[in-house]
């Protein structure tokens, strides 16, 4: 451990653990946006249906960021008011748990980083009363879009305002998130933009000739869940698309609350037996890569979206995407990065992919990496936070 490097400590809403290693991984990235820079902490109290009666602590180190997972049983108490009760006496036991291991492994945090409100920002607010901790705000949920509006409660809303009052920064993932959050009258003299980060490194272009003969090959990656991301509206492109052409393959990976009954559906339309879909499941780190190098462009077909992940990572691959402008996404799109396309319409979507199977070619690989690297590498996206945690420490 570097001593000599300043201490953060993130607290994030989501984060991934061994039963969904994908939940939150945005937040994880943005921590190894500045490992060099920090030593970097991480306090997740999780909370599982079929988590232990009694709390778990769990800690490891994950490519230089210590990671303090407490695992609890969340309550299923048939009174919603105080099953919420007994579930935040829960989350904040666990909280005082994961601190204590925290300060005796890695020592007291200089800084706080709250990842998604709002329940995260109990702690920084108790850190910074009980200990002067500054912390920062980044909030990537789209509860407060208006195709979600899932923002709601009064206690819940006052909570959030304070926490935005005592927040040395606050940022959103895109300006319309941002707006958003306006809206509902949460501002900040420091409110900015913070991108999730990218590792350029990675994500590349392949180097590998694709196959001339074989399929060509769409890939969709999300977290199946089917209200935002309108992965059956997809399927139903596909039908569509079928009676026109079948030289291709679109790829479903990832996993989530939709994925089996999603799977089902295109099971129905026979568009597995008749090898035009394929459910990989989750997949990361190489075996990701491997998905999208064998690829030639991507498509999400989102109702409403925060930011859009894996079109970032498409286009760092220099694959081009077909896609709808759903919330944060309008903010960087560009039609040199491919094909937009109408919201909730498939027909729309069919027509779209059917061009793009044609020229996708055409599409500059290499532009459209060094395009959004510029943005959204760790290199870029990490200089931001730093900045950030510069300004809040200096106060």
């Amino acid at each position: 451990m570097d001593t000599k490097k300043k201490h953060s400590l993130f607290l994030p809403h989501w984060y991934p653990h061994p039963k969904d290693p994908l939940y939150g991984l945005f937040v994880r990235r943005h921590a190894e946006c500045i490992v060099n820079s920090y030593r970097v902490s991480v306090l997740y109290p999780c909370a599982l249906e079929d988590g232990p009666k009694k709390m778990k602590r769990d800690t490891s180190f994950n490519g230089g960021i210590g990671e303090f997972r407490v695992y609890y049983r969340a309550s299923n108490f048939f009174i919603k008011p105080l099953r919420q009760l007994i579930n935040l006496y829960k989350y904040r036991k666990a909280a005082h748990l994961g601190l204590a291991e925290i300060f005796r492994v890695s020592g007291k945090p200089d800084i706080c980083h709250v990842e998604v409100l709002s329940r995260p920002a109990w702690i920084a607010l108790w850190l910074k009363r009980n200990y002067k901790t500054p912390f920062i705000i980044s909030e990537h949920w789209s509860r407060y879009l208006p195709e979600n509006n899932s923002y709601s409660g009064f206690l819940r809303k006052l909570f959030v305002k304070k926490a935005i009052k005592e927040a040395s920064a606050v940022t959103a993932v895109t300006d319309r998130l941002r707006n958003a959050m306006r809206s509902h009258e949460l501002k900040h003299q420091h409110f900015s933009i913070l991108p999730n980060g990218i590792d350029s490194s990675q994500f590349s272009i392949s180097k590998t000739e694709k196959n001339s003969k074989a399929k060509k090959r769409i890939i969709h990656v999300s977290c199946f869940e089917d209200q935002s991301k309108n992965i059956s509206g997809i399927l139903d492109a596909i039908v569509i698309l079928k009676e026109k052409r079948t030289d291709f393959e679109l790829v479903f990976v990832g996993d989530g609350v939709d994925y089996e009954s999603l799977k089902q559906k295109a099971e129905n339309l026979e568009l597995i037996s008749l090898g035009l879909a394929k459910f990989t499941g989750a997949l990361e780190n190489k075996k990701l890569i491997e998905a999208y190098h064998s690829s030639d462009f991507s498509v999400l077909f989102s109702n409403y979206e925060t930011f859009g992940v894996p079109i970032i990572e498409s286009l760092m691959c220099g694959l081009p995407v077909v896609t709808t402008l759903a919330g944060g996404i309008s903010d960087y799109f560009d039609k040199k990065y491919g094909y937009e396309v109408n919201i909730s319409d498939s027909k729309n979507l069919a027509e779209k992919l059917d061009k793009m199977l044609d020229n996708y070619s055409q599409f500059d690989a290499q532009e459209m990496r060094e395009s959004v690297c510029a943005k959204f590498s760790y290199e870029a996206v990490g200089k931001k936070i730093l900045k950030l945690y510069d300004q809040a420490l200096s106060k």
